[in-house]
């Protein structure tokens, strides 16, 4: 019988499935109104699109960066659609699996990773905002908690594919209007910048599974590099928008 041999959601665990029980959970996964298939591979068309995009962006601006990249385009079989694998929660009932999608030499890559550098300054700068873990276990040495104080954890199901697309674009391009360090990152403005963004988000969000392919309906594209920085645009904002609005002994800290 063939097997599948993955690492686990959570923990540096190795774990060993029967490829029916894997493509059982993958299927269950990809039933989710989210997934839509389409009937081929779209990566030729949106090669086409995109090159003409980046050339003429890159043609207004004369930023140095956008046309490197699209120079770098090269023929669209050169290019993979990005793959979707999943990884098992070993933590919960039932094993429930993550979606995961490598976009590894996508025609979306380098653009993707340019736009984040991009956006990435205008993110992080909550009071609640932590680099990682071990940063925030070194805060918490420094906070006083007093015996009926209770420490609550907020969590998103499902985050990449429940982001707003409106909203966050409509965040990052008020973000970027009144960011006055910008010129010094692009020749960009902040309409090539969300334009880009958003024909990412809507055309990049394409994946296959085992021969079959696939467009994600809503949300930002998994697996993207641009993905968790337009994610952390938008739950920023909706902190805000939230916690201004509530007591401040619940507020994050």
């Amino acid at each position: 019988m063939d097997i599948v041999i993955t690492k686990a959601d959570k923990g540096n665990v190795v774990v060993v499935m029967d490829m029916p029980f894997y493509l059982d959970r993958m299927s269950t996964l990809l039933s989710n109104p989210v997934y839509k298939p389409i009937q081929e591979d779209p990566t030729k068309n949106l090669h086409k699109t995109l090159k003409h995009l980046i050339s003429e962006f890159a043609r207004e601006t004369g930023d140095e960066t956008l046309s490197k990249i699209g120079k770098r385009l090269g023929h669209p079989s050169s290019y993979q659609c990005p793959e979707m694998y999943g990884l098992p929660k070993i933590h919960k009932v039932d094993i429930p699996f993550r979606p995961v999608v490598s976009s590894i030499n996508s025609i979306f890559s380098e653009l993707s990773s340019y736009l984040k550098r991009l956006i990435r300054p205008l993110v992080g700068k909550q009071r609640s905002a932590v680099k990682n873990s071990k940063t925030f276990c070194e805060e918490l040495k420094h906070i006083n908690i007093g015996s009926t104080d209770i420490m609550v954890s907020y969590d998103v199901k499902d985050l990449f594919t429940n982001v707003p697309r409106p909203d966050t674009l409509q965040v990052l391009m008020a973000l970027l209007s009144s960011d006055v360090t910008l010129p010094q990152r692009t020749k960009l403005n902040p309409f090539h910048i969300v334009k880009l963004c958003s024909f990412c988000m809507l055309e990049g969000n394409i994946f296959h599974f085992r021969g079959s392919f696939y467009k994600q309906e809503n949300g930002v594209p998994m697996g993207s590099p641009l993905s968790p920085v337009l994610a952390e645009v938008f739950m920023e904002y909706f902190e805000r928008r939230v916690f201004s609005h509530t007591s401040t002994e619940i507020a994050p800290t």
